[in-house]
């Protein structure tokens, strides 16, 4: 574990000693706490401790766990993450063997959402309610969008995403300026295409696209 205050003073703490932060200015401080396994604790904080308080005690809260398998064979590359609609997303490292464990934020319902675009498969589990250890990611089919970026472009540097509702992929744009993104779900995606890799500028932008298009045509300086 660690222990720091403001970030500026930290010290590696074990948790069954009692750690000692000293050479602290006098004014209060927010005392922060971690775990090294910060994927199963979450770290706890506290404000306005003065330099010199004793026996300050910090409580590292459990994370709320998703973990389960994958049925099916996944090819190199496959991305999994839990989203909630209208909210971010929280990706996962699948492991030797198609399992997976990792935490989330809150226990309100979402999805599972496997993409694995070298195999042109998805998974899909609906309704999921953190925490569960024991979920079932069976492999289907998946949907290919492909097309081609018109304009000017750099081979390497241009980029391709689609983001669905629940779903999200991307790609380089080749050198012939096509793109093809697969392994997605059905339903219907925004396609946006980005230059650069350090600092991106989007370039051209596509709403309303079926998983499944394979003539998709994006012209750089469209909607952006």
């Amino acid at each position: 574990m660690f222990g720091s205050f403001s970030g500026a003073y930290s010290a590696v703490t074990d948790e069954r000693v009692p750690s000692t932060l000293g050479g602290l200015p006098p004014d209060a401080r927010r005392a922060r706490c971690g775990h090294s396994r910060a994927r199963i604790h979450g770290p706890a904080t506290q404000d306005a401790v003065p330099a010199g308080a004793r026996d300050l005690v910090l409580r590292l809260p459990a994370r709320i766990m998703l973990g389960g398998r994958v049925v099916g064979d996944l090819g190199p590359g496959a991305q999994l993450a839990f989203r909630r609609p209208g909210e971010g997303s929280t990706s996962a490292t699948l492991h030797v063997g198609g399992t997976f464990q990792f935490a989330v934020e809150g226990t309100g319902r979402g999805a599972l959402v496997l993409v694995d675009a070298a195999s042109n498969q998805f998974g899909l589990v609906e309704g999921v309610a953190p925490p569960r250890t024991d979920l079932v990611i069976t492999l289907r089919q998946g949907h290919v969008i492909e097309g081609v970026v018109e304009g000017p472009t750099s081979v390497g540097t241009t980029h391709v995403s689609a983001r669905g509702e629940l779903a999200a992929a991307g790609t380089t744009l080749g050198a012939d300026g096509r793109f093809r993104l697969a392994g997605l779900p059905p339903g219907a995606y925004t396609l946006e295409v980005w230059s650069g890799d350090a600092t991106r500028a989007r370039v051209a932008r596509i709403e309303g696209v079926e998983a499944g298009a394979t003539n998709v045509r994006l012209r750089v300086d469209d909607t952006k």
